[in-house]
């Protein structure tokens, strides 16, 4: 019976190192694992090479030429190329332009650059916009395209369309028809036809984020309503009033403050308080009641 001991490692070709020990559990420590590959190594997707004739692609090693290849949006494949005659090209077919988003050669050309390779490998990231159909072409000998189709398609949790008929109605975040644990983003309009519960919405849009409503649009706070510029601290409303200063503002086209005029012109206005100050405003019930009073003691 085979004994293993905790001992140096020890290969065939002579490698031999204090840092790598195998116990009698099978066990290995070492103090690091390096992977080392060629393009020719590679897990590949799809390895393409050519016919007998040097005149027609093949993939993986099957016979049928020039087959018709399926990818899915935001996955990546791998095409390692074995082509010495025919260069290899994913193109567009509407634009009948080499389609190259997403695409990286094993040289390290992208773009317009990963084009016409007859060697080493390109990694395929297929982008979310990218058309259903795709091409991959190549020249023969006799200077004729060859032409290979590729579906693209969405990739599973990837939909052109989603619709969820489940009608639970949601009560907190971990609840509802749909329930998505990260962020969610959202290009166009959102429609809801119940209430939006959040901590907080943040209108950060391009010119002038606005809330319109059919009808009445009412704003309501069980405590206060805080009314902030710039983050400056204006004022409140609360079920005592309003704290939210009207210097400098206009009413009835007459600025009210400090600033002159220290007098207005109103349509109609209603003062409820009796003056308290030499000041203040009066109201005519005040007026009124008074002048009856002084005239009854004056006689007048």
């Amino acid at each position: 019976m085979s004994v293993i001991k905790n001992s140096p490692f020890e290969s065939r070709y002579g490698f031999k190192s204090k840092n790598f020990t195998v116990d009698d559990q099978g066990n290995i420590n070492a103090s690091s694992l390096t992977l080392i590959q060629s393009d020719a190594a590679l897990a590949s997707d799809f390895t393409i090479t050519e016919n007998v004739t040097k005149t027609e692609f093949l993939i993986n090693s099957l016979e049928e030429e020039n087959p018709t290849i399926n990818l899915e949006r935001t996955r990546s494949y791998t095409f390692i190329l074995n082509t010495p005659t025919l260069t290899f090209t994913i193109f567009n077919p509407t634009t009948d332009q080499a389609y190259t988003d997403g695409i990286i050669h094993s040289d390290g050309s992208r773009g317009p650059d990963a084009v016409e390779k007859t060697s080493g490998s390109y990694t395929f990231r297929v982008p979310i916009d990218a058309p259903d159909v795709l091409e991959y072409r190549g020249v023969d000998s006799q200077s004729e395209d060859v032409v290979g189709t590729i579906n693209v398609t969405d990739a599973s949790g990837l939909f052109g369309s989603l619709q969820v008929t489940n009608e639970t109605n949601s009560l907190d975040i971990l609840t509802g028809a749909l329930v998505v644990k990260g962020g969610t983003a959202i290009a166009k309009n959102l429609n809801v036809g119940g209430n939006i519960t959040a901590q907080g919405i943040d209108l950060n849009g391009v010119g002038i984020p606005k809330l319109d409503s059919n009808t009445n649009l009412e704003l309501s706070a069980t405590n206060k309503i805080i009314v902030k510029i710039d983050d400056v601290f204006l004022g409140e409303i609360t079920n005592n009033g309003s704290s939210i200063p009207i210097n400098n503002t206009t009413i009835e086209n007459t600025t009210i403050g400090s600033a002159l005029p220290a007098t207005a012109n109103f349509v109609s206005a209603t003062i409820v308080n009796q003056p308290i100050t030499t000041n203040s405003a009066t109201n005519k019930k005040y007026v009124d009641t008074t002048a009856t009073a002084l005239a009854i003691t004056f006689g007048l």
